[in-house]
């Protein structure tokens, strides 16, 4: 343990001496906010992705990490750190740690589960901020924050770049011979929670879902041709139910993501359930209208965060069940 903390101290002095100065460069107006926030943000969360390379165990990260991430809820709380630039606590720098723990218990000995994850979240994000920022001349909304076809572009060719030279070379490929489609597919999925994702919610989306992608990699059961045909399949399916105001475009693309991280994680077949729970909820609601607007949500088109408590339930159910079953722990009956 005293080793991995010696091996961790000039990554945590580089981070701290880099958020005061971000920090302090913010407040005195000596950079422009968001780019302040974004070197700090390529700053902390690179220190995360080259940390797990650095220590001999990853637990051993995880509890040091544990502290200073319920330390950071406090601070942004309190508003001590991290304002946005109307004077909001700032909850992006709390998302990602939850996300750095979430895939250090999981990861095992595969140090590469988290390495890849963060460093995807520490280049492509920022990608998509400068150019979004600089280049983007038309936005949209899906969660409440703006966002850019730029800034989506410029992610995915960052996550294209990255994936192509840093998976082989942590030995994530595991030699599949489509792996560059694979790689195609994945970057359209975490471009897509990158998208959902709104005031720093994508520091979580964009870890979790890439690092369980990453992790679905060496099946032998991952098969593209079904992931193109739903991708595919949900281009008429977001047309239709945004026209027909079943879901907004934010629920819409949150249930396409969904259904392709449920195809990914097991096959085909498991798509049916989800299927079923959408098709029946909008029997029912036409068939049995509320006669009462129980909140200012009844009667409208359901949005991303629905779709994520409902939907969102079975994928991270099905998730847990193929990883247990994997790593041969036992189940409750």
């Amino acid at each position: 343990m005293t080793q991995d903390l010696l091996a961790l101290l000039p990554l945590a002095v580089l981070v701290l001496f880099t958020a005061l100065a971000c920090e302090t460069a913010a407040r005195r107006n000596w950079l422009p906010y968001w780019i302040s926030r974004k070197l700090l943000h390529t700053i902390a969360v690179g220190a995360c992705a080259v940390a797990p390379l650095l220590v001999d165990n990853l637990f051993h990260l995880f509890y040091l990490v544990l502290p200073i991430w319920l330390s950071l809820i406090f601070l942004v709380a309190r508003g001590i750190i991290m304002r946005d630039e109307h004077g909001r606590p700032a909850w992006g720098i709390v998302w990602f740690p939850l996300a750095y723990l979430i895939l250090l218990f999981f990861a095992g000995d595969n140090v590469g589960l988290v390495v890849f994850p963060m460093a995807v979240l520490a280049i492509c994000d920022p990608l998509a901020t400068i150019a979004g920022t600089l280049f983007a001349r038309a936005y949209y909304e899906l969660t409440g924050e703006e966002k850019s076809q730029t800034g989506n572009a410029a992610f995915f060719l960052g996550f294209i770049f990255l994936a192509g030279w840093l998976l082989p070379y942590l030995g994530l490929d595991y030699g599949r011979s489509d792996f560059k489609l694979l790689v195609l597919l994945f970057g359209v999925m975490v471009t897509a929670a990158e998208a959902l994702g709104s005031y720093g919610r994508d520091n979580l989306y964009v870890p979790l879902v890439t690092g369980m992608l990453v992790q679905r990699m060496p099946s032998e059961f991952l098969f593209p041709n079904q992931l193109i045909l739903v991708l595919l399949l949900c281009i008429p399916f977001i047309w239709w139910t945004v026209r027909r105001g079943s879901l907004t475009l934010g629920g819409a693309i949150a249930a396409s993501l969904l259904a392709m991280l449920v195809v990914a994680f097991s096959n085909l077949e498991m798509i049916f359930p989800l299927l079923v729970f959408f098709a029946s909820s909008v029997i029912v609601g036409k068939l049995f209208p509320a006669r009462v607007q129980s909140d200012e949500k009844a009667g409208k088109a359901r949005d991303a965060w629905q779709v994520f408590c409902n939907g969102g339930v079975y994928v991270l159910l099905l998730f847990l069940f193929l990883f247990c079953t994997s790593a041969g722990l036992s189940l409750p009956a």
